[in-house]
């Protein structure tokens, strides 16, 4: 496992142990019919347990210089 994955999975250690993680991560590569690397279904996991909790930026406040935004 990955540095990106094993960091990924902190923010959501609290909720599910790492042998599990693990198991859902291949579980969610194989459903995505194996398109996604271990970090793409690593972070799509995180989300399904709820791990990025993120406030939603309004329009006001997106700037030219902001690589990403979510809406």
């Amino acid at each position: 496992m990955t540095d990106d994955v094993l960091d990924i999975y902190e923010k959501v250690k609290d909720r599910v142990s790492l042998d599990d993680f693990t198991r859902r991560v291949e579980e969610k590569k194989v459903l995505m019919g194996n398109i996604c690397d271990d970090r793409a279904a690593a972070l799509l996991v995180s989300s399904d347990l709820g791990g990025f909790e993120e406030k939603p930026v309004k329009i006001k406040d997106i700037a030219p210089d902001r690589q990403n935004a979510v809406f």
